[in-house]
């Protein structure tokens, strides 16, 4: 491990949503003479991917503040958390130190907190890369606008994020789309497809889906709740949901279950399919005839969106955020009104009766993806912010991971 790094990147969560795939592709593609390491949290799936690229990283105890932030507060509580606060923050005044990192990349605003703090007593370059709306109201919105002043450069995933976040956030802004990588979420053979995912018995349904975090304001239950009329109206209609509780906040956990029990209520257990996380969901997008994405307040991005497009998937998605910067309804994706399962089921059930237009929005949603998300432009302008930071020409001369 060498003794001093170029950037250290700061992650609050260990799981592979779509802030960490972000990440992971800039660490995977991104210029090698910036030298990396990555602060985690815990144990979790992102490890093997760190390992896969030799990348170093540590692990920062913050599970207990998570945990107790998702839990009823007592004064006693908020005692606890502050302890565990100011044991993680010694621990990464710690690590800074060592490292003599000259750029802090943080993703997520508890990430983009402690990167601020630490901004106080280092001489040290923040980015801020948002991946979610940050609060504009409250005593978090406050400390948050305090700390971006701070901040040499603020990153945002779409340009919802951006204009949302300019009241709060007193830095400069920059707007990259992230990557979707060709090479990796590739269309397979509808068959393959299906002995891959053990759903050969699909064989002659109809099949729609979802690829989604189990987390409530995903909508996993509008969906649900606009199976009955398509199931009335296409009989062998199968209804995929891929996908875990992945998310540290109260409410989500046990969702998988809540949402078992609602399709169970709905008359559906025998309609819908619960599939777990896959690494490479290609199989999944693929065996789709329509993919759904039906979030219940706006989508930062939604990258699962053109995830699915690049496989050549149909997409039907809610109109909101930064999915409405992807789609052109009617075009290359279907939009629908947040939280209506009667305009759902209506779009699904217009776009399962006509073959062409289905195969029409997937071309053209595949189209849209390669020529907006590639991740040879997100992995430059991504570098280009980091040259800028550190002087250009990149201004380092120590080995990366990379050996």
């Amino acid at each position: 491990m060498n003794n001093s790094y170029d950037c250290l990147i700061l992650l609050t969560s260990s799981e592979l949503g779509g802030a960490e795939r972000v990440v992971l592709d800039w660490l995977e593609f991104g210029d090698d003479r910036l030298s990396k390491i990555v602060i985690i949290p815990k144990q979790g799936k992102i490890i093997a991917e760190l390992n896969r690229l030799n990348l170093p990283y540590e692990i920062i105890e913050l599970n207990t503040i998570q945990k107790i932030s998702r839990t009823k507060k007592t004064l006693l509580d908020f005692g606890k958390a502050s302890i565990h606060l100011i044991a993680y923050m010694l621990k990464l005044f710690k690590i800074t130190k060592k490292y003599r990192c000259q750029i802090i990349y943080s993703h997520g605003l508890k990430a983009d907190f402690f990167s601020g703090l630490l901004s106080f007593f280092f001489p040290i370059k923040v980015v801020w890369h948002l991946h979610v709306y940050c609060p504009r109201t409250g005593l978090f919105a406050a400390i948050y606008k305090r700390l971006s002043k701070r901040v040499s450069m603020a990153i945002a995933n779409s340009r919802s994020v951006s204009e949302w976040s300019q009241k709060v956030i007193l830095t400069e802004m920059k707007t990259i789309y992230c990557g979707i990588r060709t090479d990796y979420y590739q269309q397979i053979d509808k068959g393959i497809a299906r002995q891959t995912l053990n759903l050969s018995w699909t064989q002659d349904h109809f099949l729609i889906g979802m690829v989604s975090a189990l987390a409530p304001w995903k909508g996993i239950d509008v969906f649900l709740s606009a199976l009955p009329k398509v199931k009335n109206a296409f009989p062998k209609l199968t209804a995929i949901i891929c996908g875990e509780v992945i998310a540290e906040t109260r409410g989500h956990e046990k969702y998988d279950q809540t949402l078992k029990e609602l399709a169970e209520t709905l008359g559906l257990s025998s309609v819908v399919a619960f599939l777990p996380f896959q690494k490479n969901p290609s199989a999944v997008y693929s065996i789709l005839d329509i993919f759904v994405h039906c979030s219940k307040e706006p989508e930062p991005f939604g990258r699962v969106v053109s995830e699915a497009r690049l496989c050549g998937t149909p997409v039907i998605a809610t109109k909101g955020g930064g999915v409405t910067e992807q789609i052109e309804s009617g075009i290359n994706g279907i939009l629908v009104p947040m939280g209506c399962s009667t305009s759902l089921a209506e779009a699904l059930l217009d776009l399962m009766k006509k073959t062409t237009k289905r195969t029409q929005i997937g071309q053209k949603g595949k189209h849209w993806v390669n020529n907006h998300l590639g991740i040879d432009r997100f992995v430059a302008q991504v570098d280009e912010v980091m040259k800028n930071l550190l002087g250009s020409p990149l201004q380092v001369n120590r080995t990366n991971r990379k050996t």
